[in-house]
């Protein structure tokens, strides 16, 4: 599994986790969020925290995931299935729900490695700030499945850190 970048660090970092970010990497982060950025490690990574506690207006549904798998770890990466067909999308968004959207894809097959073939039958996506998967791998796995990396990947081109995100905050969503 790789881990989080310092270059994608949201606000909800849970910085007192990063234990393995150098001086280096504190400081650019205390620089994004205008900082001082000339003190030890200990202070940096005390000076994002209260930062965090004084700014960060939303919570995460789930915790940051800092650790996420490569690409052949994954349902979608080691399917040979390039496409899936997305049937059907609902725009379900309304003035109290910011993003909400319904997709649905249509009956396929996926294949594996080693010949195993997954069938689905019609499966939907509630895509809000906690992505919902109709299907069985959805409950299995701590990633998500090869519909909601579907969407991520090739409906939203999401950016790789965002990608394996159990929720998301409506700011990385607009």
């Amino acid at each position: 599994m790789s881990r989080l970048t310092a270059d994608w660090l949201p606000d909800d970092t849970p910085w007192e986790k990063l234990m393995w970010l150098t001086k280096d990497e504190l400081r650019k982060q205390c620089v994004k969020w205008s900082l001082p950025a000339t003190e030890t490690k200990a202070t940096l990574r005390q000076q994002l925290l209260d930062y965090q506690r004084a700014h960060t207006t939303e919570v995460r549904l789930c915790p940051l995931r800092l650790r996420f798998p490569s690409p052949d770890e994954t349902e979608y990466g080691s399917s040979t299935e390039p496409t899936l067909p997305i049937v059907f999308v609902e725009d379900l968004s309304t003035f109290r729900v910011c993003f909400k959207m319904r997709f649905t894809f249509g009956s396929h097959q996926v294949m594996y490695p080693g010949g195993n073939v997954a069938e689905f039958s019609e499966i939907q996506v509630e895509f809000t700030n906690k992505p919902y998967c109709s299907c069985w791998n959805h409950f299995l796995d701590d990633i998500p499945c090869l519909h909601v990396e579907y969407i991520l990947r090739k409906v939203f081109n999401c950016p790789e850190p965002l990608l394996w995100q159990g929720a998301f905050r409506t700011s990385e969503l607009e």
